[in-house]
């Protein structure tokens, strides 16, 4: 079921006909998971939708849900779900619209909660793409869209999935995670600049530097195939992969599987992941 908010007002179905998200992609979108009613990082995804929204002119702040409105909705829909551990969808549109183009000032806010897709067991192969994603740090719902064009490449060619990249800043992320990668010193870098700033990364930078796993933990901008030269691993994080091993970028080969960093930096994160849980009673 999808709630949506209009105005103050919440509509189970609401009628999207004349919505500028369905003609013009104008929209916004947030992701992240739930254990039962509880939502992992709430904060933290919330002030990355309302950046998003900010850089969107037609989307109208002061005509949102408040913070505590939209997680007190939520979890009414993660309640009646019943689910253990779920996904949530927020998704924010300029609204309606006469013309076709221009909003009417009215944007609609919509909740909507599935199950936690279960991540691959495989690593993946990816493939880089001559492309960049316009607008980076903002998770527009059109620019979104076109990744799909450029994974179906990928994969044509015997790929799982593509990372953006260009000769001006090097490999930045991919369609929708963000990558890391394992020095053979024992380091730990990732594309520092031109990306969308995920919660999954900001928790695996944050908790790595304090684990001691690594020999050093860094931005890295930048990131080009050079500094491939000189990595043992690779992963990539997102709210449904956590930390997912990379065995092959191009021409590329990593190290996967037991004792590797990748596997320390996932268990350090599902580690992290329980104690968020724990600490609010979920």
């Amino acid at each position: 079921m999808m709630l949506t908010c209009r105005d103050g007002l919440w509509y189970i179905n609401y009628n999207f006909a004349n919505d500028l998200a369905l003609g013009r992609g104008q929209g916004v979108q947030e992701f992240l998971e739930a254990r039962r009613e509880t939502m992992f990082h709430w904060d933290d995804h919330y002030a990355r939708l309302i950046s998003s929204c900010s850089a969107r002119i037609s989307i109208v702040l002061k005509r949102l849900p408040s913070k505590e409105q939209i997680e007190k909705m939520a979890g009414r829909l993660l309640k009646k779900g019943g689910l253990d551990e779920s996904l949530v969808r927020i998704l924010v549109t300029s609204g309606d619209s006469h013309d076709t183009k221009t909003a009417l000032g009215y944007p609609t806010l919509s909740l909507d909660i599935r199950p936690l897709p279960v991540a691959p067991k495989k690593p993946f192969k990816l493939k880089t793409m001559q492309t960049m994603r316009e607008f980076p740090q903002c998770k527009f719902t059109a620019g979104y869209g076109y990744a799909d064009i450029y994974e179906a490449e990928a994969r044509d060619q015997g790929f799982d999935k593509f990372l953006y990249w260009s000769p001006r800043n090097g490999i930045t992320e991919g369609a929708y995670e963000n990558v890391f990668f394992v020095t053979k010193s024992g380091g730990l870098i990732t594309q520092g600049s031109g990306v969308l700033e995920g919660i999954t990364r900001k928790i695996v930078l944050e908790r790595a530097g304090e684990s001691g796993i690594f020999s050093f933990v860094d931005k890295y901008s930048p990131l080009h195939f050079a500094v491939l030269d000189g990595c043992d691993e690779a992963f990539l994080t997102s709210t449904t992969l956590h930390v997912h091993p990379v065995l092959r970028i191009d021409d590329y080969s990593f190290k996967v599987g037991k004792g590797t960093y990748t596997e320390k930096t996932l268990k350090m994160f599902l580690d992290c992941r329980e104690n968020y849980y724990k600490e609010r009673g979920a």
